[in-house]
C-alpha cells in the first residue's frame, strides 16, 4: 500500500480487506464478520 494514504483510510482499507478474507475463509460463521463490521468506529 502507498504510504501517502492517511492512517485512518489505510486502517479502514486493511480492516475491510481483513473482513473480506475472514468472510471468505469462515463462510460457516458469517456472524463473526458481521460483528466486526458493526464494531467499526
Amino acid at each position: 500500500m502507498q504510504e501517502v494514504i492517511p492512517k485512518n483510510a489505510n486502517a479502514q482499507a486493511l480492516f475491510t480487506q481483513h473482513t473480506f478474507k475472514l468472510t471468505n475463509s469462515i463462510n460457516l460463521e458469517p456472524m463473526t464478520a458481521t460483528v466486526l463490521v458493526i464494531n467499526t468506529p
